[in-house]
C-alpha cells in the first residue's frame, strides 16, 4: 500500500529485566531510527507506549518522539485495561503536525 510508504512503525522493543538500566534499549532505539532514514520516502517513524512505562516514555522523549494521541484500553492485563500513548518521530520531512499535550 504505497499510502503507507512514508511511515515506519516500531513494534517492540524488549529487553531481559537482568540486563535493563545499562542503554541497551537506547542503543537498539538509535540504531533502528538510523536504519529506517536510510529509506529516504519514510517520513515519520511511529510507535505505541503504555502510558505507565516511565522509563520508555523518558527515553522515547529524549528520542525526540512527540505524543499525537492517547488510546484508552488499549490492551489488558489480567483484570485490568492499560492506556498507551502513540507517538510519532519526524524525520526526512519538513512535516510538523501538532503534538498533544
Amino acid at each position: 500500500m504505497r499510502k503507507f510508504t512514508h511511515k515506519a512503525f516500531i513494534g517492540q522493543i524488549y529487553v531481559s529485566p537482568n540486563y535493563r538500566r545499562r542503554g541497551i534499549s537506547k542503543l537498539l532505539m538509535e540504531e533502528s531510527i538510523r536504519r529506517i532514514k536510510q529509506f529516504p520516502e519514510v517520513e515519520q517513524i511511529q510507535l505505541w507506549v503504555s502510558t505507565e512505562s516511565t522509563s520508555a516514555r523518558t527515553l522515547y522523549n529524549s528520542l525526540g518522539f512527540v505524543r499525537i494521541s492517547v488510546e484508552p484500553e488499549y490492551f489488558k492485563l489480567e483484570d485490568r485495561y492499560v492506556d498507551c500513548e502513540h507517538r510519532v518521530l519526524r524525520i526526512n520531512s519538513g512535516s510538523s503536525a501538532p503534538a498533544i499535550n
